[in-house]
Parts: structure tokens; C-alpha cells; sequence
């Protein structure tokens, strides 16, 4: 069946290929095409997830090509299908579908409508690549095309300063951490084995570092470098502390595009590497300790400051760094089951919200959640739709979230208390966000004068698939996929922790639902003491001034420097200099050419003579 696997990948590729050449007067064609290639990748999923929803059958597919032979180098592309790459192209492909299906509405107007499709198609293709690559090289090429993607799709409208910054920030951030990958890339292959023998394939690449760190002590110190190095690939691409930076900037662009990076694709990317490797870092503690703090960190920072967001896609934006940080701290505290259950749970109740968010903002023409007020009224599916999404969000039983979130809490509380408290504190504070926003937005005396009403089915529909999937996605058995040698049968929270996630929940949404209907004047006045620490959240830390300063004042003097070394003592020194005095020794030498044969002669038999002479006394041997 293998050689179907290969049309998950081509079907939204070949769609790419074909929107450019799209008439503009026929472009409402773009939509089509991509909505079914995207669909068509979807089908084929199912083919291959069907034997384990009917029997629980496990099933690994691997095919390949041989892509560079030459001595001491064999590269290969492969694609690698097992559980953990079908339940990922799942997400990828299914909730890509219903994102796809919202545009054709979302973007009917837009001047950029095939352009937007193409990019859709493109991202899709890339995020296809990484889930069924077969080798660490390959999954970085595609690594590559994201990231390329993404700084499309962010900046699509690139006629706003803003959307083409955010763009150029996603980009370049994103290379910071990649750096590292490829660092951490090359040290695999050099432990991998001698020369000749390296691979890079996930199918041997286990094996061989395993025996690489059981010959000597020293080679574990190895090891945690370079998975370290693979992890700053992750911080980058799943927006962690300290490459994070990018990810609430992006919300520049469509509604739309936010969904699919926050749900189903690049952010995605990066927690899907980390259980793709797993068994590698399950060869470095020092390695998943490290990540485990970096993702319980990310996600209490990221939640203290999605609280004092007025724009609700920023609101959305800081709750995915969040849950993110979440699903990487799972995976440090060595249960990639946990992380990756949690990461397809979560695929579709934050695809809702965006899009829910999406259709609101596409009604009201607003995205500042003080600006609305009674939402709910005028919109009820819509509103709806949304509440289901938060309170999967915050996880509330019976919804998706509430089975995913409570392992990871159950996980920190056996295995790291310091980190179970943060992520408790990050349980309430997440519902005081959410209860902060559903209070502004859907209830209370409407700001909106103008006449609101639902959108049509192109945009109702993935609502009502995503809340039925937000609401039961919890039953669907999606952790089975992840019962295999790699990644053990996940253990089902304790009672103490759900009673305590739920009290917390409550707490949370009650206190951001009721301090907001306290009217605004009793609001400023409670606030106001606390201003300080509001003026440092709305500032990031500082993270951004940070960078700034570090661009401003550290690297651009230094590339500035780097500029004069090359211009001045490189170009001006070295080649320039290196052409002067050839053409002075051509000066010199071109007075030995006088043209008298006898001048040669004596020339030729004193050198003879010398050389006789050197033979002589044995100055040659």
C-alpha cells in the first residue's frame, strides 16, 4: 500500500502547480482545487488509520529511492509511515481540510485569493514532507519549505508594514533555531557510525547512536549537545522560550492562515520532531530535563500575558504558546504518548477558536475585544461554537481538552511537583483569559452598530465538525496511535488532579467573567495599583526591546565590522593587493625575456652547474 503514501504528499503539491496558471476570471476555481487536494490527502489518510480504529493493528510503511551515491555517502528519500506520522497527518490533513473549506468565504474578496490558496497548498505540501520523511535530512529540507510558507502566508497582505514585518520576524527567528538543527544534524551523522556506514534514517539512526553512547561515558556529553541542538529547531518552529517572539506577530495575517499555523502545521512541526526522536532523547535525561523546564516555563509566561491582550487573535496567539509549552514539557518529563495526544486534541478545539474568532471579526469588522459586547445574541452557532472551543481550551469535561490536559497535570504531579504547580497555575490563569474574553465579546450591551448575522455554510460547517470533534474528541481513541514501542500506553489521571484542574477551571473563568461585568470605573480602580505590572505585560518581559537592543547596538555593529574586514583588509588588501604585485613581479620578470639566445644559454648551464654542485655535497638527499 505503501505506493499511495505517495499521493498524500503530491495531491495538495500538484494543486500548488496548478492555481498559478488559473485565469483571473475563473480564479474562484484556486479554492476548489486546493480544498480537494488537501481532501484527497485526507482519504488516503484514512486508508492507512483504518487497521488501527477497527482492530488496533499496528502497521509500518517504508519506501525509498536512492537520492546521492558516491563513495563514503549514501543519501536516500524516504517516506516513513508508522502510528505516530498517521495520527499527525490526521491533524494535518483533516483539520487542513475544514481550514481550506472556511477560506473559499473567508477570502472570496481578497486580491490575493489564488496567491492565498497557493500558499495554503504549499504549507500543506511542507508539513505532508516532514510528518513522512524517513530521514533526518530529508525532514529538514521540508523543515525548510514551512518556514518559507509560513513568511508567505503571515505577510500575504504585504502592503501593511505590519503583516510584511511579521513575516520577516517569523523567517528570521525561525532561522536562529534552525541553525542549531542543522548543527545538531550534522553531529547525528558524525555519531552515527564510521565513515561509510553513517545514516541519517530513522529506522537505523537508534540503533547506531545507542551504540555510539554505550562505548564511551564521554559520548553521552556528545549526545546532549547535539539533541539540545535538534531541540533549538523546536524552540523555534513551536515558538518556545526564547524564540517565541514570532508567534503572537503572525496573527497579521488571515484569520485563517493563524489556524493553520496554530493548529495543524508549523507549530505543530516542532512537537511532532521531538516524539519523532524521542527515542534518542530518551538517551539523554540531562537533554529532556533541560526541555521540560522550557516548556513548563513557556507555558506559564506565555498565559501571564495572554490576560491583558485586548486583540482576541492575540489572545489566541499566547494561549497556543501555552498549550505548546505544555505538550513540550510532556515530552521532557518522558511521555511523548502525553504530548502528542495533546497536541491532536488541541488541533481542534484552537482550529475552532480561530475560526470561530474568525467568523466574528468577518461579521463585526473588529478584532478588540472591548470593542464587541452581546455577540452572542446575534451570532448564537457562532457564539457557540466558540464557548465549546474555550471550555475545551480550559478542560472542562466532556470536552477533548479536559482528557489531554489532565494527563500532562497527572504526568508533572508524578514526576515534577515544581513543574505541576506551575502548570496549575497555568490551568487557572488560562481560564481567566478565556473567561476574560467570552465576558467582553459575546455578552453585555453590544458596541457594534452595525447589523450582524451568521455567515453562510461554507463558513457554519467546519464550525459544527469542530465542535463535534472539541466535544468527543476525547472518545475517538486517538491515543491508541500512540501505543507502540516509543511511545507507552498513557495512564489515566488521578482524581485528585482532576478535582483540583477543575476547581482551578472554575475559578478562572468566573474571575475573568464577573471582574469584567463589575463596569469599567470599579475596573480601573481595582486595577490600578497593579498598573506596573500590567505595563510590563503588555511589553512582553521586554523580550522584544530586548532584541532590539541586541540587533541594534551588538549585531549590526558587528556586521559592520565584518563589512569593513571584508571590504578593507579582503577585497582592498588581499585581492587587490594580490593583482598589484603580480603585475609588478610581471614588471620584473619580463626584463629576463631579452631575446639574445646566448643570455639563455649562460642562464641554462649555470643552472646545470648549481645543480651538479647541490648533487655533489648531497644537499638534494
Amino acid at each position: 500500500m505503501i505506493h499511495i503514501a505517495w499521493w498524500i504528499l503530491f495531491f495538495p503539491l500538484i494543486s500548488f502547480a496548478i492555481i498559478p496558471f488559473i485565469p483571473e476570471a475563473k480564479r474562484i476555481f484556486a479554492g476548489w482545487i486546493a480544498c480537494v487536494g488537501i481532501f484527497f490527502s485526507f482519504l488516503i489518510t484514512l486508508r492507512f488509520a483504518r487497521p488501527m480504529f477497527d482492530a488496533g493493528e499496528f502497521h509500518t510503511w517504508y519506501s525509498k529511492i536512492n537520492w546521492i551515491l558516491i563513495p563514503g555517502l549514501q543519501l536516500e528519500l524516504g517516506f516513513f509511515i508508522d502510528s505516530l506520522a498517521i495520527l499527525m497527518l490526521l491533524v494535518v490533513t483533516g483539520v487542513g481540510t475544514a481550514i481550506f473549506y472556511y477560506s473559499l468565504e473567508y477570502m472570496e474578496h481578497d486580491e490575493g485569493y489564488k496567491r492565498y490558496f497557493a500558499g495554503l497548498s504549499l504549507f500543506a505540501f511542507s508539513m505532508i514532507g516532514i510528518v513522512i520523511s524517513g530521514n533526518l535530512l530529508q525532514l529538514f529540507i521540508f523543515w525548510e519549505l514551512v518556514g518559507l510558507s509560513s513568511y508567505l502566508l503571515i505577510g500575504h497582505w504585504y502592503q501593511k508594514d505590519e503583516a510584511a514585518d511579521a513575516g520577516k520576524k517569523a523567517f528570521l527567528t525561525n532561522r536562529i533555531g534552525d541553525f542549531g538543527f542543522l548543527i545538531g544534524i550534522l553531529l547525528l551523522w558524525t555519531f552515527s557510525g564510521p565513515a561509510g556506514s553513517r545514516t541519517l534514517n530513522f529506522l537505523q539512526l537508534n540503533a547506531s547512536i545507542s551504540s555510539f553512547v554505550q562505548s564511551s561515558p564521554a559520548h553521552a556529553t556528545g549526545l546532549t549537545i547535539a539533541m539540545l541542538l535538534i531541540f533549538c529547531g523546536v524552540l523555534g518552529k513551536s515558538a518556545q522560550f526564547p524564540l517565541h517572539v514570532w508567534l503572537p506577530d503572525a496573527m497579521e495575517g488571515p484569520t485563517p492562515v493563524s489556524a493553520l499555523i496554530h493548529a495543524a502545521t508549523m507549530v505543530a512541526a516542532g512537537v511532532y520532531l521531538l516524539a519523532r526522536m524521542f527515542s534518542l532523547f530518551l538517551l539523554s535525561p540531562v537533554a529532556l530535563e533541560i526541555i521540560a523546564y522550557i516548556g513548563g516555563f513557556t507555558a506559564l509566561f506565555a498565559a501571564t500575558q495572554a490576560i491583558v491582550q485586548k486583540d482576541i487573535k492575540r489572545v489566541l496567539a499566547y494561549s497556543t504558546l501555552s498549550q505548546l509549552g505544555y505538550m513540550v514539557m510532556a515530552i521532557g518529563l518522558g511521555s511523548a504518548a502525553v504530548g502528542m495526544y495533546h497536541l491532536t486534541t488541541h488541533a481542534f478545539f484552537k482550529a475552532l477558536l480561530f475560526l470561530g474568532a474568525g467568523s466574528i471579526i468577518h461579521a463585526t469588522e473588529k478584532q478588540n475585544i472591548f470593542e464587541m459586547g452581546g455577540v452572542i445574541k446575534k451570532m448564537p452557532f457562532t457564539s457557540a461554537a466558540f464557548l465549546i472551543g474555550t471550555f475545551a481550551l480550559i478542560g472542562f469535561w466532556p470536552s477533548s481538552g479536559f482528557f489531554s490536559k489532565d494527563k500532562i497535570l497527572a504526568l508533572a504531579f508524578s514526576e515534577n511537583r515544581l513543574l505541576f504547580i506551575s502548570s496549575a497555575i497555568t490551568v487557572f490563569l488560562t481560564a481567566l483569559y478565556m473567561g476574560r474574553a467570552i465576558s467582553l465579546m459575546f455578552f453585555g450591551a453590544s458596541k457594534i452598530r452595525k447589523k450582524l448575522h451568521e455567515p453562510s455554510q461554507k463558513i457554519l460547517m467546519p464550525l459544527l465538525i469542530l465542535s463535534i470533534l472539541s466535544l468527543a474528541g476525547g472518545f475517538f481513541g486517538f491515543e491508541r496511535f500512540l501505543h507502540d514501542p516509543n511511545h507507552h500506553e498513557m495512564s489515566g489521571p488521578n482524581s485528585l488532579v482532576i478535582q483540583l484542574a477543575t476547581v482551578l477551571g472554575l475559578a478562572g473563568v468566573f474571575s475573568g467573567f464577573f471582574f469584567y461585568r463589575i463596569g469599567e470605573k470599579n475596573r480601573k480602580s481595582l486595577l490600578q495599583p497593579f498598573s506596573w505590572a500590567y505595563e510590563i505585560l503588555m511589553r512582553k518581559y521586554f523580550m522584544d526591546d530586548l532584541y532590539d537592543f541586541l540587533i541594534r547596538y551588538i549585531q549590526q555593529p558587528f556586521a559592520k565590522l565584518l563589512d569593513w574586514f571584508e571590504r578593507t583588509i579582503i577585497v582592498e588588501g588581499a585581492v587587490n593587493h594580490a593583482a598589484s604585485f603580480t603585475a609588478l613581479t610581471g614588471r620584473y620578470f619580463k626584463k629576463l625575456q631579452t631575446g639574445r639566445i646566448q643570455t639563455y644559454l649562460s642562464v641554462f648551464f649555470s643552472g646545470v652547474v648549481i645543480a651538479i654542485y647541490l648533487i655533489r655535497f648531497g644537499a638534494l638527499h
